[in-house]
């Protein structure tokens, strides 16, 4: 007999990682009604532009390929949620030379995931990005192209939730804090090289200088526009290089925790007792980043070059690798 004065249990409160992008998929649509409109503008100004005619059998069939699937995607659902029972995906994958989706649903409760990873895959310089979600029953894939987030955000939260329900051993976090201040007591200071910021350095600036002299030996307003386009963005990533390398340019290991800025008078401290997750971010085999992570949030990403490999200064700081 039920008891009617139980108070019924609290409702799991689903927490959503990824939504449909409605910016993403407002431009495909928007890409897909320019390709539905080709043979008008072929129509009008093909006697001059013949080429025009080629693109209109190109474009116009595309576009109603990707105009069919752009409508049929608003209807489906597109979202990422996880709650303490489990993570939920509902996607739209695209049907092979069909004009609509495909729509798919699962459901993966936490103690039948094995893992989750992302896959990228390069396609004429254009890179697509999917979650790998592996399961007692095998694998599925996820394209993030239409989500709001992408697949690198979703894996860093789905593993920061993990991480974050796995209890810690009693004392470990205190074992853990006297451990590294006993290490530290001489600091250990390292400073980045400069070496990866003047290589990107070199590579861009090619990417500016010839758009320049193209406008310096042929002055036209074309010239002019490619020659400001170079400068506003390589210039840009030039500057954005400096910035980011200025910033972390120097790490001191000592007894109140991990020191970062741009020199150690400077610098923010993380305190060994906030550190509740160090991860690699790993490409193509290789460790590119550390990625930190204090008890409220906080993320904190080392990328330079700090004269001792990353995956040595992970274990250095790694609760797990320590404690």
């Amino acid at each position: 007999m039920d008891d009617s004065y139980r108070a019924p249990p609290p409702a799991a409160v689903r927490r959503v990682l990824a939504r449909r992008s409605a910016g993403a998929l407002a431009w495909r649509l928007v890409l897909a009604v320019a390709g539905v409109l080709t043979p008008g503008a072929a129509w009008r100004w093909g006697a001059e532009v013949p080429s025009l005619f080629v693109l209109a059998m190109v474009g116009f069939p595309t576009g109603l390929l990707w105009l069919g699937r752009g409508v049929h995607a608003w209807f489906v659902p597109q979202q990422i949620e996880l709650d303490d029972d489990g993570i939920r995906f509902a996607w739209a994958d695209t049907a092979t030379l069909l004009p609509w989706m495909e729509r798919h649903d699962r459901e993966v409760r936490w103690a039948e995931l094995r893992g989750v990873r992302t896959s990228t895959v390069s396609v004429n310089g254009l890179s697509l990005s999917s979650l790998v979600v592996t399961t007692a029953d095998g694998s599925f894939e996820i394209p993030d192209r239409g989500f709001d987030r992408s697949a690198d955000l979703v894996q860093r939260d789905i593993l920061d939730f993990i991480a974050r329900a796995r209890e810690r051993p009693v004392g470990a976090a205190t074992a853990y804090v006297r451990r590294m201040q006993e290490r530290y007591a001489t600091p250990e200071r390292l400073v980045a090289r400069p070496w990866k910021l003047l290589g990107a350095c070199a590579f861009f600036l090619p990417f500016i200088g010839f758009p320049c002299w193209m406008a310096w030996s042929t002055p036209f307003w074309l010239t002019y526009g490619f020659a400001a386009v170079a400068v506003g963005l390589f210039g840009w990533l030039i500057v954005l290089g400096i910035v980011g390398w200025v910033r972390d340019r120097v790490v001191v290991l000592r007894t109140d925790g991990l020191a970062i800025g741009s020199s150690e008078a400077s610098a923010r401290i993380i305190p060994w007792d906030e550190i509740r997750i160090v991860r690699r971010d790993v490409t193509n085999g290789k460790t590119e980043g550390i990625e930190i992570v204090q008890e409220d949030g906080t993320r904190t990403t080392l990328r330079l070059d700090y004269g001792r490999s990353l995956d040595a200064l992970a274990r250095a700081i790694d609760p797990a690798c320590v404690a």
